[in-house]
């Protein structure tokens, strides 16, 4: 079958809009329309000088007199011409009729589009390949040359009869020496188009790049990844939601093509494929035998095993750290002395001798890397305890021997670092706390460009300092989820060096430009793909765009579907599944993660949250409880467990875990704030601000426990009804932590009792757009139910209010601290006999006196007899 550059529709197919068949143009004699669209009609000719048939290509009548498109057709014309290609339509001239309309005249091929031919339905997985590969080989070309194709779909693709793919009509090309399009202005293919052409910015090669990822997951399929019922809810589709499951409709597919295919729709250009020769050369590897086992390096490598610390932001924003930990199965209980057996190592920041600020990146990505191997080495020797990376980064220690007695740590670990050129001096130096003196050192001093070869030197120098025996079962284990690619892990280890200072926005940034980098270099490394999913949940973190979540699950699913046995990368994923609401696929993750790695501490940590939140407080009490006995010296899970006492009203079980917090690292902000917000509870304010102004000194440069000081001190002025001081103190707090919507809130309740309605209306805004984000990235949010249904109430939308309050009596469990705020918001509603129900279940989950009389709305009550049989004074 003869077909045209664009398959027309079937009530169209043999129309003649110019009226031309049958005639001559210039040299050619005019045959039958072959097809049509958007920038011209296709019609059959016969090329009477060369005598070949040919394609002749003319714009619509309406458009004919249009200078802006004439201009538009030339450029296609001029651009496609300078592509001599094997799979992009040979050009062979441009000319125009006696009555001045523009034709192109170029090829004409014996086949179908692929639109013809996916009509037959999805392609068997070696052919999608095939054609895929040719695109993508066209387009490298076509981006070379600087020109960016911005309509690839199946009409544009003709597939010869041989099996050849042409990449067809560059009408909608935009060459860098012409603009043509005006900014704004949305050109192409609604169902192919990327996120950015859909907004009508400004496009490059990674757009080309996404279209191609719908054919392709089309070509596998035989539907698109983004429908909707018309244009404006694809578009939507398009911008916010992520694509079924490549493997829901093809369950054959194997993963590494999916995740191919899940590259290119990233939502975000800076995720995707670099260049078009990237995506060659990946989908050149797909076609090779066995494109589903992944082949297992065969020399060690450091793995990841501590992807950072994640916030979670309820009333007292608990820091729910990221650390993969395990060696123990005895559980002492929660107040235990320092366990004697273990011997606790911790890793210095590694000196730059030549003080380059290009390697300083490397450099610290590299101690993390390390601490990641000590952590790894710890199921393999079964007394090891790691100090987080993390940790002692935060902690600004400088020395050996501060580091022993601030960290608690046995041995430290200290290194220098001197590169130039191809020459390495690494010096790694071991320091006995006990002996306090150094007492091993280990040296590589070569030349060498093999980044992975010093990778492999550092660990085993560093497990020969240790006394770690790594036998074959362990250093394969160790290996997981790893690269073989230089450039991927000199890139990866640049991104976990900028991402342990996550708190700098600008260094979350460089963290997603080099594991996307590293994944350009190496599109299967396991460990990149997790890194990446961390750094956009940080991003997320620092600004609560919901935008960020979706592509941190991306990556997080795909570090899973690469690396599957790998405990980490599932907690991981079970870690961002918490985090959007999805508890019962969180649970599963973190199951899976355990029949890995039974000894998996952190999966023990963030089963007990998800617990938590499905409303399993008992199962989340043992939980947290069996991360404390894996890791009896981490003080994050210590402050885990104060979270689920103090949400249970279990002030003064809270108050003695949160003093083992501050034990273990009295340079930590979290643990002051929470034994202050448990004193505070208990109604002993005194002793409760003294805690909040150490928590405001204790380390002001981790700016997230330090701004929710501030607020805590705040709130012990609005208690004491001081609401202008309040005030002052809750702006404080947000020049430190300005997404906070708990502090926007606060700002508004105090503003409220101020008497500063304009400001109560502008932190009320705040609030709520906070809230909602939040909402939209977990629709089961505690927090952000209860704060919309107040800031809702109080905003003056009492229906609103009162669905956010049926949302929260429906969840599973409900904090001492959410019932009253219920309690609250039903009264600024007027409905006060909800408020005392609510005040009731408060009192019963272990609600106090002092904490009810600290809201200020709720004074109204106390005349009342109720209020005094549920709060009894001194109570």
């Amino acid at each position: 079958m003869n077909a045209a550059p664009s398959d027309p529709p079937a009530d169209t197919a043999l129309r003649d809009p110019h009226g031309l068949s049958g005639r001559s143009v210039a040299h050619y004699a005019v045959g039958p329309v072959l097809g049509g669209g958007g920038m011209g009609i296709v019609y059959a000719a016969e090329d009477t000088r060369l005598h070949r048939t040919v394609a002749l290509k003319f714009l619509p009548p309406a458009l004919s007199r249009d200078e802006e498109a004439k201009r538009r057709f030339v450029a296609e014309a001029q651009a496609a011409s300078a592509l001599d290609h094997p799979n992009i339509c040979t050009i062979h001239e441009i000319g125009e009729t006696d009555d001045g309309r523009l034709f192109i005249a170029m090829a004409h091929y014996s086949g179908q589009t692929l639109k013809a031919v996916l009509a037959q339905g999805a392609l068997p997985v070696e052919t999608a390949l095939s054609y895929a590969v040719q695109l993508a080989r066209a387009l490298d070309k076509a981006h070379a040359a600087g020109i960016v194709h911005r309509d690839i779909k199946p009409a544009n693709v003709m597939v010869t009869a041989d099996g050849v793919v042409k990449l067809l009509d560059f009408g909608l090309a935009k060459v860098h020496s012409l603009q043509l399009t005006q900014v704004g202005t949305t050109m192409g293919t609604v169902a192919y188009m990327s996120p950015e052409q859909a907004r009508g910015e400004e496009v490059d090669g990674r757009s080309d790049l996404w279209s191609l990822g719908v054919v392709l997951y089309e070509m596998l399929t035989g539907t698109l990844p983004f429908k909707g019922a018309y244009e404006q809810a694809t578009i939507y589709n398009i911008l916010t939601e992520a694509p079924p499951p490549l493997s829901s409709y093809a369950p054959g597919v194997p993963f590494r093509v999916e995740g191919v295919v899940e590259r290119c729709l990233e939502k975000t250009r800076e995720a995707r494929y670099a260049t078009a020769a990237d995506l060659v050369r990946d989908l050149e590897a797909m076609q090779q035998p066995d494109p589903v086992a992944r082949p297992q390096p065969a020399r060690l490598r450091l793995r990841l095993s501590a992807p950072g610390s994640i916030v979670a932001g309820l009333v007292l924003l608990i820091a729910l750290l990221f650390a993969y930990f395990a060696f123990r199965d005895a559980a002492p209980p929660v107040d235990a002395a320092r366990n004697a057996d273990l011997v606790h190592v911790a890793v210095l920041p590694f000196d730059d001798v030549a003080d380059d600020s290009a390697n300083r990146a490397f450099i610290d990505g590299l101690v993390y890397t390390v601490s990641s191997t000590l952590i790894g080495m710890e199921r393999f020797a079964g007394r090891l305890s790691l100090v987080p990376a993390a940790d002692v980064l935060q902690a600004g220690l400088t020395t050996a021997s501060e580091a022993a007695q601030t960290l608690h740590a046995d041995l430290v670990v200290t290194g220098s670092f001197w590169r130039t050129g191809s020459r390495v001096r690494f010096t790694l130096a071991l320091f006995d706390a006990r002996e306090g003196r150094q007492t091993r050192s280990e040296r590589i001093d070569e030349e060498t460009t093999d980044l992975l070869a010093l990778q492999d030197s550092v660990a085993l120098k560093l497990a020969n300092l240790l006394g770690v025996q790594l036998d074959a079962e362990a250093e394969t284990r160790l290996a997981a989820g790893s690269t073989t690619s230089e450039a991927a892990f000199d890139a990866y280890t640049q991104g976990r060096g900028y991402l342990l200072r996550y708190e700098n926005a600008r260094n979350v940034d460089r963290a997603i430009a080099l594991f996307g980098q590293a994944l350009a270099a190496d599109s299967l490394y396991a460990l990149a793909h997790a890194g990446l999913g961390e750094a956009y949940w940080r991003r997320y973190e620092a600004t609560r765009d919901p935008q960020w979540v979706e592509a941190a699950v991306r990556s997080g699913r795909r570090a899973v579907r690469l690396a599957p046995e790998l405990s980490p990368v599932r907690v991981t994923l079970g870690m961002i599944y918490k985090g959007t609401g999805r508890y019962a696929e969180a649970e599963g993750e973190l199951l899976r993660a355990l029949e890995r790695d039974p000894r998996d501490a952190f999966a023990h940590q963030q089963l007990a949250a998800t617990y938590y939140y499905l409303g399993r407080l008992d199962e989340a009490e043992a939980s947290y409880k069996r991360s404390i006995a894996l890791k009896p010296d981490y003080w994050g899970f210590y402050n885990n467990l104060g979270f689920l006492y103090n949400a249970q009203g279990r002030h003064e079980e809270a108050a003695t875990v949160y003093r083992r917090v501050v034990e273990l690292r009295p340079d930590n902000p979290w643990g002051y704030n929470n034994v202050g917000v448990q004193y505070e509870r208990l109604g002993q304010l005194d002793e409760a601000a003294a805690w909040y102004r150490r928590a405001t000194t204790a380390s002001p440069a981790a700016t997230a426990p330090t701004a929710q000081a501030f607020r805590n001190l705040a709130s012990l002025a609005y208690r004491q009804r001081d609401f202008a001081a309040a005030v002052r103190g809750y702006r404080a707090a947000l020049r430190l932590d300005s997404v906070s919507a708990d502090g926007w809130s606060s700002l508004a309740y105090a503003a409220h009792w101020a008497g500063d309605s304009a400001a109560e209306r502008a932190a009320l805004q705040r609030a709520l757009r906070l809230n909602a984000q939040a909402l939209s990235v977990n629709p089961q949010d505690e927090d952000a139910l209860t704060g919309l249904a107040m800031n809702t109430a109080l905003a003056g939308a009492p229906a609103r209010a009162r669905a956010y309050l049926d949302r929260v009596a429906a969840l599973p469990q409900q904090s001492v601290e959410t019932l009253i705020f219920m309690a609250t918001t039903r009264l600024i509603l007027g409905e006060r006999d909800a408020a005392f129900a609510a005040l009731e279940a408060a009192a019963a989950a272990g609600a106090t006196r002092t904490q009810v009389e600290a809201s200020a709305w709720l004074e109204t009550l106390q005349p009342d007899p109720r209020y005094a049989r549920l709060f009894p004074p001194g109570g």
